[in-house]
């Protein structure tokens, strides 16, 4: 899912998505088992030292499906899981999302974070004034 201002981000996560793939191909006849976990927004300490860290994590989380950040040990549980021998049968061609339903977000009407919004307006706002 995009949003404004994230271009080369997005561009990344195609290639590493396709990389994914291919892969999960080439190698699962060597007994070779390949995952891209991708997780949403986590409360970590690098998101409490943001500047505005917790307005960003009030409003991330609550344009998520499950009102909520997620947890570090959440993550850790799915790789671990991936690393053992429970999920010898599985290998990946696409990344697993563990954030919250944050995918979900347009099903939700809620296209963009509203951190990211709340910028988009306000340089459209300035755009619109200079152009007049």
């Amino acid at each position: 899912m995009g949003h404004p201002g994230a271009a080369i981000y997005a561009i990344c996560k195609a290639a590493v998505d396709h990389s994914l793939k291919q892969l999960a191909l080439e190698y699962a006849p060597l007994g070779l088992r390949v995952y891209s976990v991708a997780p949403g927004l986590i409360d970590t300490p690098a998101i409490a030292s943001l500047n505005d860290g917790k307005r960003f994590l009030d409003d991330v989380s609550s344009s998520h499906a499950m009102k909520r950040a997620g947890k570090p040990e959440e993550v850790g549980e799915l790789v671990a899981f991936l690393a053992s021998k429970r999920a010898s049968f599985i290998t990946c061609s696409k990344p697993i999302y563990v954030d919250g339903g944050a995918l979900l977000r347009h099903a939700l009407s809620d296209s963009i974070l509203p951190f990211f919004d709340e910028r988009e307006k306000a340089k459209r706002n300035k755009t619109d004034a200079t152009s007049k």
